[in-house]
């Protein structure tokens, strides 16, 4: 969120929590029950030091589960008309969303990115710059590479598996498709070219829906 100044200011924290808890709460039937939810290394999100949750984005689906995965509040971009819809934009401001100032991240977006991860925040970003319209995963835009380098914060990578076929595009309702959540070891990088390093999350995002589950 930003005040009249354009600055950051922090996830009004109990708000945040109450309504993280508040939503996982509702939550929980459709994912857990409805969607049979299976997630592996929820232990590699930090708990309180900044960083970068990178993952595919193949649904609508995607950001309200990371919210229901993860164990800490985070930020993400959002299109602009998802945020204007009456109290529905509202709460997902209170949230952590955050509106894109055009389709693709600009660099006041990229800004404001570095400003929320220096705040000491989580961030989730998809590198991908879109959601797939074919559930396949596509090559990933240089900006999270600039700003993994720029910030130096450890990038954790996550592949989900599911949610295309739970809710795929142009579709406004889920479907029981089981959903699959894969958590990696975080990332540091020190230096490289920014497409490189966007490119090295994707493969691992690509490596964890790779493995076979146990």
């Amino acid at each position: 969120m930003q005040n009249s100044d354009g600055k950051l200011k922090n996830l009004p924290r109990p708000m945040a929590k109450f309504l993280l808890f508040l939503a996982k709460v509702m939550a929980f039937p459709i994912f857990r029950c409805y969607c049979r939810l299976a997630v592996e290394g929820v232990e590699n999100i930090p708990s309180r030091t900044p960083c970068i949750i990178a993952s595919n984005h193949t649904s609508y689906l995607d950001p309200p589960l990371l919210g229901f995965v993860s164990k800490r509040p985070f930020f993400y971009f959002s299109k602009k008309q998802l945020l204007n819809i009456p109290i529905f934009g509202r709460l997902i401001r209170i949230c952590g969303a955050l509106p894109l100032s055009g389709s693709r991240m600009s660099t006041s977006d990229l800004r404001m990115a570095i400003n929320i991860l220096n705040h000491g925040n989580a961030l989730v970003l998809f590198p991908e710059g879109t959601r797939s319209h074919t559930g396949k995963l596509l090559r990933a835009k240089p900006g999270v590479g600039f700003i993994a380098l720029r910030t130096g914060v450890p990038v954790v990578p996550v592949h989900i598996d599911g949610t295309y076929s739970a809710m795929p595009p142009r579709s406004n309702f889920i479907r029981p498709v089981q959903i699959r959540v894969r958590i990696g070891k975080p990332m540091q990088f020190n230096d490289g070219a920014y497409q490189d390093i966007a490119d090295r999350i994707m493969e691992e995002i690509r490596e964890l829906g790779a493995k076979e589950w146990k």
